[in-house]
């Protein structure tokens, strides 16, 4: 054997002994059980939602935040197609907090996510309304309510939140499976406007917008308690020229709880001949005083859409409102 095939045959056994050094080191590091604690193998959590009590509903997706108690853990966040199961991995010898909703939210927005206490459900800023096109940025705001945002319905919200934690002990390498349940339950209202004896009808151009003020922008996911900042939320109604009424019906997160603040219908219309009329009518009483909360409807007896005809022969300006303050007759 020559010097050079002795040089690559050690080597050969240098690189065997090396590589079966690590081999036997790998497959130790976890052959006893104590060795294993020091490991966070993942588990599966397999969480089931039902609707019994909301049965009516059905959404298309769920989001699932998992907070964990342990300092350097990041926050989990998983979605589900459909709403009867997911299921994900989550850490052994790690506690989780669990706020499970619905993300099939039009214009939803999720803000502090990664703080279970702050995380807050809310909608995107309200650019047009819908089915009219209508540029919000052009409305005119009621004296009575200052400077409010104008933000987008919500549609619809299920929420529910893990009453004790997510928490599993897998000291050995098999994987653990653990089963939760959640109940989501509403948390979102739905406001419907009737308005009757609209005084000439006919003198109304098509595409009538509303809007109330005084409502909360959002729902904190682990408390259920409402954001305290004050928005509006304008919406479509409809008008039945042949009845002389107007219908419509709207989503929000409720009412801010400060009895300080009013919530100010405001009804948005168009003459034939251009001109452009706001309606405000204070109908705080009526939203406080519902029966449900949940479902609130505001009935109000007149719309004084007024017979005259700008007689100046000169079209009006586009952004030129006339504010009327009517008296609430329910």
């Amino acid at each position: 054997m020559t010097t050079y095939h002795k040089f690559v045959w050690a080597r050969r056994i240098t690189s065997l002994a090396v590589f079966s050094a690590l081999l036997c080191w790998v497959l130790s590091s976890c052959e006893q059980d104590k060795l294993c604690y020091d490991h966070n193998h993942p588990n599966e959590l397999i969480v089931y939602f039902t609707w019994e009590e909301v049965y009516e509903e059905s959404p298309a997706s769920m989001f699932l935040y998992l907070f964990p108690d342990t300092p350097g853990k990041n926050v989990l966040k998983r979605e589900f197609a459909g709403n009867e199961k997911g299921r994900c991995n989550i850490s052994a010898r790690v506690g989780y907090d669990a706020i499970t909703f619905n993300s099939d939210i039009r214009n939803i927005v999720v803000k502090n996510a990664n703080n279970r206490d702050s995380l807050l459900i809310t909608t995107c800023e309200a650019t047009v309304i819908d089915k009219l096109g209508l540029s919000v940025s052009k409305l005119p705001v009621s004296k009575k309510v200052g400077s409010q945002r104008f933000l987008s319905e919500p549609e619809y919200l299920f929420i529910d939140r893990s009453d004790e934690k997510i928490y599993v002990d897998s000291p050995g390498d098999e994987k653990t499976e653990i089963h939760r349940s959640f109940a989501p339950q509403k948390e979102y209202c739905t406001y419907h406007i009737i308005i009757n004896n609209v005084l000439n009808p006919t003198k109304v151009a098509s595409g009538i917008a509303a809007s109330i003020s005084g409502l909360s922008s959002g729902i904190f996911a682990w408390s259920g308690k409402k954001s305290t900042e004050a928005v509006m939320v304008p919406f479509a109604v409809s008008l039945d020229t042949d009845k002389a009424t107007i219908n419509g019906s709207m989503t929000c997160f409720g009412r801010v709880d400060n009895t300080s603040v009013k919530n100010i219908l405001t009804i948005y219309t168009t003459l034939c001949n251009g001109e452009k009329f706001s309606f405000d009518y204070d109908v705080t009483e009526q939203i406080l005083n519902a029966a449900d909360p949940y479902n609130v409807e505001i009935v109000l007896k007149e719309l004084p859409v007024p017979n005259a005809i700008n007689a100046s022969g000169m079209k009006p300006d586009v952004d030129d409102w006339q504010g009327v303050d009517v008296p609430v007759k329910m």
